[in-house]
């Protein structure tokens, strides 16, 4: 990794402003782009989770700025889950149907997976590719990539968790796949999303950003994003599971 062509002062100066200044936007983002390099090995440190809020807060307040660190680290590839999650979401139904597996189980109405193949496949995956452990069942999987949640009152007992895992969490109902509002939560930083796909794409992107692991829970689901979606070189093992399903897939 090379370095950001600015003097410590420089640098230094820089995260000032950005500590106290959300706008405007092109400036913030120029800013985050000159001290990436800098920021970059300062989390390859593993400092604790509150020290990153409070040393880089722009990080987790401006929309955008995590995926913008991801893409300055992984240029081709990094708009995949956006561009192509369309298609390979159809796929992955397919392939599930192949292998007789439903949501139904899960609480998913057949009409609802059938009409929202995109959102339901999000599920599917989570349920597709789950740890062999039997003490993990499939809503724990699908639990810890997405939680769904009846009303937003239930937001009190997620912002309130400490672990510094980012957390999708969609308010509405498993059965229609209806869900008014997609969250991302970081040991209560809250992050408001668009839809689901922007929601499952800044953990996934988090994770290599933080220098952080992906939940035991939900590794599997995370490792077809990594391995098969954006076309990262795997560091560990491949999951059996995974080559299949992308191999299907794609």
């Amino acid at each position: 990794m090379y370095l950001d062509n600015f003097s410590e002062e420089e640098i230094s100066k820089m995260q000032d402003w950005l500590k106290c200044n959300k706008a405007p936007p092109t400036k913030v983002f120029d800013m985050l782009n000159k001290t990436f390099c800098t920021r970059s090995l300062y989390l390859k440190s593993n400092p604790p989770f509150d020290e990153i809020i409070s040393n880089w807060p722009r990080i987790f307040d401006i929309d955008g700025a995590i995926q913008n660190d991801f893409a300055l680290a992984h240029a081709i590839g990094s708009d995949n889950l956006c561009l192509e999650w369309s298609t390979i979401a159809v796929r992955i139904m397919e392939y599930a149907k192949s292998m007789k597996k439903d949501l139904r189980s899960l609480g998913v109405s057949e009409a609802a997976a059938s009409d929202k193949p995109e959102i339901a496949a999000m599920f599917m995956l989570a349920y597709l590719i789950r740890p062999k452990n039997r003490k993990t069942s499939a809503g724990d999987s699908m639990n810890s990539f997405i939680k769904v949640l009846s009303n937003s009152d239930t937001l009190a007992d997620l912002t309130a968790k400490q672990d510094p895992t980012p957390q999708v969490a969609v308010i509405g109902t498993l059965f229609d796949l209806e869900f008014a509002s997609h969250i991302v939560i970081f040991k209560g930083k809250i992050l408001t999303c668009e839809n689901l796909i922007e929601a499952v794409d800044i953990p996934y992107k988090s994770f290599y950003v933080f220098q952080m692991e992906f939940p035991v829970a939900s590794y599997g689901a995370y490792q077809f994003l990594a391995y098969g979606v954006f076309n990262m070189k795997s560091i560990v093992p491949v999951l059996s599971s995974v080559k299949s399903l992308k191999s299907y897939v794609f």
